[in-house]
């Protein structure tokens, strides 16, 4: 069901808000920390499957944004202003299998990624690399290599969607 979402309205008035009045110059990025989508969570035709196919999942997808029209059109408004940008860091929910899991990365690279903005290094890091919750080797040293590109920055912002200290043996 889609309605666990309760707080449609509540997030097109804060990305109206943050498109308007004071904030009308300012640079403005929106991130999205995981399972927004939640692919997991709904069903196809009555029906939660082990098996995602892409007609499944863009079906999946139809569904969630007819189910919620008005925050899919402040976000297209919100990503359409001058300024705005929005960052989406995948959820374990929003990726529904290892083929789709595939898929995304073959589109849009490593689902880890970083850079630097007014000398602050924004780190994004795949807590499902590889699932459950874990790190990969090449993700380990994706961080080491930006951690030491990136040396003289005043801050380091580290963005994940599960905490990592929660699986940890």
């Amino acid at each position: 069901s889609l309605e666990e979402f309760f707080f449609g309205q509540k997030l097109v008035e804060f990305l109206h808000y943050y498109c308007s009045g004071e904030f009308r110059d300012c640079d403005v990025e929106l991130v999205i920390n995981g399972d927004f989508l939640n692919f997991l969570q709904v069903d196809y035709r009555g029906h939660f499957l082990t098996v995602i196919t892409e007609t499944v999942s863009l079906e999946k997808l139809r569904s969630i944004i007819e189910g919620h029209k008005e925050v899919f059109k402040a976000l297209r408004g919100f990503a359409a202003t001058p300024n705005r940008s929005i960052t989406y860091v995948v959820g374990n929910h929003d990726i529904g299998s290892l083929d789709e899991q595939a898929e995304w990365c073959r589109q849009h690279g490593a689902r880890y990624y970083h850079f630097v903005y007014k000398n602050v290094l924004f780190l994004f890091l795949d807590s499902e690399d590889p699932p459950p919750t874990r790190i990969s080797a090449a993700q380990a040293e994706f961080v080491e290599r930006a951690l030491a590109d990136n040396a003289k920055v005043d801050w380091r912002l580290v963005f994940f969607h599960k905490p990592f200290w929660s699986y940890m043996a």
